[in-house]
């Protein structure tokens, strides 16, 4: 959900290629990561547009909307997936010192909030995962971002509750467009 990554990558284009124009399109967390990236970096790069696609601009309220019984099938698989990208990246020496015993500590019936409570907080830097989403979160900074953006979600998403779009304080250039139907990038 962080944008410096993501910031890197833009950063190297500009500079290799200093007259193309880039487009950043992020989906579902790296929706997030677009709009984080833009609020904090935007003055040190050039983009000329920058779509977030079912962005999970609240991280914590997506992670609770993981949950939800109807939304525990798709925990569990995330979860899975994180824990064995992460499982391969530590045993090529990713991980070092106090991480190197996190994955005994991770519960095989982990969520993804005690995951990130484990692993992505304090890999990040951050107290706790609470601390990670409301750090991270783009919602609060959408109102800094001065690119041409585009923000597309829809209603029925049943991952990125459409609620946090709703009031939204987005600037003139930041368009955003909630559909009916779409699910979560199911357009």
């Amino acid at each position: 959900g962080r944008g410096e990554d993501l910031f890197a990558a833009v950063k190297y284009v500009n500079d290799k290629y200093p007259a193309a124009d880039v487009v950043v399109v992020g989906y579902s967390l790296s929706g997030n990561a677009v709009l984080n990236m833009l609020a904090r970096f935007e003055d040190q790069m050039k983009i000329k547009l920058a779509i977030s696609v079912n962005g999970a601009i609240d991280l914590a309220a997506s992670a609770k909307r993981f949950l939800s019984l109807e939304n525990k099938i798709y925990d569990k698989y995330f979860v899975q997936l994180l824990r064995g990208f992460n499982f391969k990246m530590y045993k090529k020496g990713f991980f070092q010192g106090s991480f190197a015993g996190v994955f005994a500590k991770l519960p095989l019936n982990a969520n993804l909030i005690d995951y990130d409570n484990l692993f992505t907080a304090p890999l990040s830097g951050y107290k706790d995962a609470w601390d990670y989403y409301e750090q991270c979160s783009a919602k609060s900074m959408i109102a800094k971002i001065k690119t041409k953006t585009v923000i597309l979600t829809s209603k029925d998403d049943p991952i990125i509750p459409v609620e946090t779009f709703l009031n939204l304080k987005a600037p003139s250039n930041v368009e955003v467009v909630i559909q009916s139907f779409g699910g979560h990038l199911g357009y």
